[in-house]
């Protein structure tokens, strides 16, 4: 009974965590912008991109939430790429 317990009592922590650190539309904007900033070459490119991406990728972006973890959408360019956040960490699917 005591093991069962324990067992619970860490799938509980687990969940709060997940639910916790949950990533916003917010921190999935922030990363985008970071990962379109890293991949550019030119310190100009990383100033337009520190600057247009933020309100193009809020305009673009789409969340479904999921409250231990969310889908996030990204409609640029005829393009449909989708990304999971979760644990405040995105992982691309499609």
């Amino acid at each position: 009974m005591k093991n069962m317990a324990i067992k619970l009592i860490i799938l509980l922590l687990v969940f709060l965590l997940l639910a916790f650190f949950n990533p916003s539309k917010e921190d999935f904007i922030d990363w985008a912008a970071e990962q379109l900033q890293r991949d550019t070459n030119s310190e100009l490119e990383q100033f337009l991109g520190g600057v247009l991406a933020r309100p193009v990728f809020k305009l673009a972006t789409t969340r479904q939430d999921y409250f231990l973890l969310s889908i996030f959408r990204l409609d640029l360019n005829d393009q449909d790429i989708i990304y999971i956040g979760i644990l405040k960490n995105f992982f691309r699917l499609k």
